[in-house]
């Protein structure tokens, strides 16, 4: 058994369970700065932006809860706009949906890759539970975090979407541990720490680095997740100090 000290006090651990983008890997790293996938959407389909981020708003939590493409849903868009798509085209919108995370997850944060495989040494229990859907996540089984877990709960494939206890309970299930004997890490986007406090993690650690780097969330917004959390680091690398394997 593994211990991890906060403000607090001690916490005896023998598992942990990630979020997976802005926590591991960023794909606002692999991006150019300010670049938004619906933005490019909008530009190759010709439609307004606010058409394409409404369309966004009205399918994602089905894109995130079922393994249903968004790229499909994007052409019957287009098809019912009378816009004729080209395969060039359609692989152009593939590309604006998806090529920042394909690229997150073959280079993931810095220290990142490292700090998991000590982890696993030291016979803790890894797994990924993370809210995205099917475009987001294709890449996964070729990314080298893929040989450094040992279980990956994605919410398109499960159907339960953090913050339900349900999607935590799942995750450690799988891996045979017990919520108190468990840290949850994550950027804390979607009420998840949070939702980790309610499922009984032993400790709930909130990991900044990833968006203050991207600064897309505002001062006052990450002060609030943060408030869910018993711990804040800059970077999951930075755990490996605090931790008395």
């Amino acid at each position: 058994m593994s211990k991890l000290s906060s403000g607090s006090g001690a916490v005896e651990f023998d598992s942990i369970v990630f979020d997976l983008f802005h926590t591991l890997v960023d794909p606002q790293e692999h991006a150019a700065a300010g670049w938004r996938r619906l933005d490019a959407v909008a530009l190759i389909l010709d439609l307004p932006v606010a058409e394409i981020e409404l369309w966004w708003q009205q399918r994602v939590d089905e894109f995130v809860s079922a393994p249903i493409s968004p790229i499909d849903s994007l052409v019957e868009l287009a098809r019912s706009r009378r816009i004729v798509l080209s395969p060039a085209a359609v692989a152009e919108i593939d590309r604006a949906m998806g090529s920042a995370q394909d690229a997150a997850l073959a280079e993931p944060v810095a220290g990142v890759l490292e700090t998991l495989e000590v982890l696993g040494g030291a016979g803790i229990k890894r797994a990924v539970l993370s809210n995205a859907h099917v475009r987001d996540v294709r890449t996964f089984a070729d990314s080298p975090l893929a040989d450094v877990v040992d279980d990956v709960c994605i919410s398109c494939f499960t159907g339960l979407v953090k913050p339900d206890p349900a999607a935590y309970e799942g995750a450690l299930e799988r891996l045979g541990s017990e919520a108190r004997r468990s840290l949850y890490v994550g950027d804390g986007g979607g009420g998840e720490l949070a939702g980790a406090h309610d499922a009984g993690f032993g400790l709930v650690i909130a990991v900044t680095g990833p968006v203050q780097r991207g600064g897309w969330r505002s001062s006052a917004e990450q002060h609030r997740i943060e408030a869910d959390a018993d711990l804040v680091v800059q970077d999951v690398s930075d755990l490996g100090p605090l931790i008395d394997l």
